[in-house]
């Protein structure tokens, strides 16, 4: 690796004009991204930061029970709909691009994911080509 080259991808989550989390160590796998996230939204700043606040919290919870083997109910996510299509996800890079989100991002253990939004020629490949191109890699 060169020294342009740099060592991590870090972003930020957005959902609207609300700064969700501060996401670090950017990678890209099968089409989706994952990172380390920091929450920075928190439930003083209105109702709209209280529900994302809750998605985040019922997120991370739902993902431990899963991980215990306690089969949690995949029709919970319904409750967060409104959050999860919202269609105000973006997320925004060191450079200021956006890349706008397909749907809502998951939360479990610390780290963050969401699906990559291109398919051209593939998910996958759109997903790599942009993660290349964003830390100065060749493909």
């Amino acid at each position: 690796m060169d020294a342009a080259t740099p060592s991590t991808l870090n972003a930020q989550l957005w959902h609207g004009d609300l700064l969700v989390a501060e996401v670090s160590n950017v990678i890209v796998h099968q089409g989706t991204w994952f990172g380390n996230y920091r929450q920075v939204v928190n439930q003083e700043q209105g109702k709209q930061a209280i529900r994302l606040c809750d998605y985040i919290t019922f997120d991370e919870r739902w993902h431990k029970q899963l991980k215990q083997g306690q089969d949690p109910d995949p029709s919970q996510f319904d409750h967060f709909k409104d959050v999860l299509c919202s269609g105000l996800w973006r997320v925004r890079f060191p450079d200021g691009d956006m890349l706008l989100m397909i749907e809502g991002p998951g939360f479990t253990e610390g780290e963050a994911c969401w699906r990559h939004p291109g398919n051209q020629p593939t998910r996958e490949e759109s997903a790599w080509n942009e993660w290349c191109r964003r830390t100065n890699r060749h493909v």
